[in-house]
């Protein structure tokens, strides 16, 4: 698991709407080229993301 820290004058709430449109992804996240959500049950959300890298075939 990753820890982060960062120390920011933007208010939490700011914070919190960003990270919660989860569709603007690819804006904020290095490496993914598009995002399409499945499906959404609470807190869980099942997606299909195509990232910017070669993807590897897990048969080779």
């Amino acid at each position: 698991m990753m820890l982060i820290r960062n120390k920011s004058d933007i208010p939490l709430e700011i914070i919190r709407q960003i990270v919660s449109e989860i569709d603007n992804d690819p804006h904020y996240w290095y490496g993914i080229k598009k995002v399409k959500n499945l499906t959404t049950d609470g807190n869980t959300i099942v997606r299909e993301a195509v990232s910017h890298f070669e993807t590897l075939d897990a048969k080779k």
